[in-house]
């Protein structure tokens, strides 16, 4: 297996992206060796033993350096895009994935994952495009599997030309999950460093990949250690990149950061499930038949943490708050502060959803 890296010339820092080689039965079991050594997971395979034919036949892994502005190189990334639904972006948040047809939206994106990962699908036959800001293993297999579905029957519905079907909620695998998936699907990832929970998100999604009946090619694989760079005098570990946007025209990704005075709609509410719901379960947040934004009712509740985390100092708040206290980015307290000050002064989950009903917002 041929791994590359691009070189930022302004910084000099280095990253390693892409995987140059298609995955086939000849050279699988070297695909595999080499991802387990690079990432220092010993058990990175050691999972029920399957056939290199199986292994082959379940997901192929491509890589190709892209010539066209997207990832690499990152100094031709905009440096802001804004997350306004009029400038047809639609973002995606932690613990949320989405997913979209190139009728509602040019880009889709998601920022601000230090060990979260941010996970992109795309169908290259019809442009439609997923995408989840992971945060967790445990919450990652069915939130996966959901996006990819939802994803199957937008995609089917385009080339059946024919309105999406109806986006109710996928509590049980696509039907035709066990069929075969000719066409593969390509597959973005981005997020994590050189740390324990990061490396646990990586193997955990690219074995999800791996197990799924679809097929995926990896066009994008920013994750990890092959995402880590030294920050602060100290040489602390931490992402060199922590975002992801996906133009759904043509598949082109890049770094990403939204502007802080054009928040993403109704991001406190959303943002409030990360901080005040029990359940840790990833939702989805767009309606492509609706052509709308929703937003599932959740119970929260103001916890009696709320007014200490306020007052203590900036460090201890990361401390008690972030897996990533020493590497987080510059608006993740002012963030965390607005979504606490939301839940004070909204303290009853009912009036924020009132009838217990989902809030939708529409497109335009």
């Amino acid at each position: 297996m041929t791994l590359w890296a691009y070189i930022d010339e302004e910084n000099r820092e280095e990253s390693l992206y892409l995987i140059d080689n298609t995955l086939t039965e000849e050279n699988a079991q070297s695909t595999v060796d080499s991802l387990q050594s690079l990432l220092k997971v010993e058990d990175f395979y050691d999972l029920p033993k399957k056939t290199l034919e199986s292994l082959t036949s379940f997901c192929s892994f491509v890589g190709e350096k892209s010539n066209d502005g997207g990832y690499p190189p990152a100094k031709q990334a905009p440096k802001e895009v804004c997350g306004k639904f009029e400038e047809g972006v639609l973002v995606v948040m932690q613990r949320e994935w989405a997913a979209a047809t190139p009728r509602s939206f040019d880009l889709i994106g998601s920022e601000e994952a230090t060990t979260c990962h941010i996970v992109a699908v795309r169908d290259a036959l019809t442009g439609c495009t997923a995408m989840g800001h992971f945060d967790h293993p445990s919450t990652t297999n069915r939130g996966f599997e959901e996006m990819v579905c939802r994803l199957e029957e937008l995609s089917r519905g385009l080339q059946a030309h024919a309105s999406p079907e109806p986006t109710t909620h996928l509590s049980t695998p696509c039907a035709s999950s066990s069929q075969d998936k000719s066409s593969p699907l390509d597959l973005y990832i981005v997020g994590g460093f050189d740390e324990d929970l990061s490396r646990e998100m990586t193997t955990t999604i690219l074995q999800l990949a791996i197990d799924s009946s679809f097929k995926f090619v990896l066009r994008l694989a920013c994750v990890s250690d092959f995402n880590s760079t030294e920050y602060l005098q100290s040489g602390v570990a931490g992402p060199l990149y922590r975002s992801l946007a996906l133009r759904l025209s043509d598949g082109v990704a890049f770094p990403v950061a939204f502007q802080r005075d054009t928040l993403p709609p109704a991001c406190l509410v959303r943002a409030a499930r990360i901080w005040g719901e029990e359940s840790q379960s990833m939702v989805e947040v767009w309606d492509e038949q609706l052509r709308q934004l929703k937003v599932q009712p959740f119970v929260y509740q103001p916890k009696d943490y709320f007014e200490l985390l306020l007052r203590i100092p900036e460090a201890q708040l990361l401390q008690f708050t972030s897996t990533s206290p020493l590497v987080e980015g510059p608006f993740f307290v002012q963030d965390l502060k607005r979504t606490i000050q939301f839940i004070k002064q909204n303290p009853n989950w009912k009036d924020t959803f009132p009838n217990e009903e989902p809030i939708f917002i529409n497109r335009w």
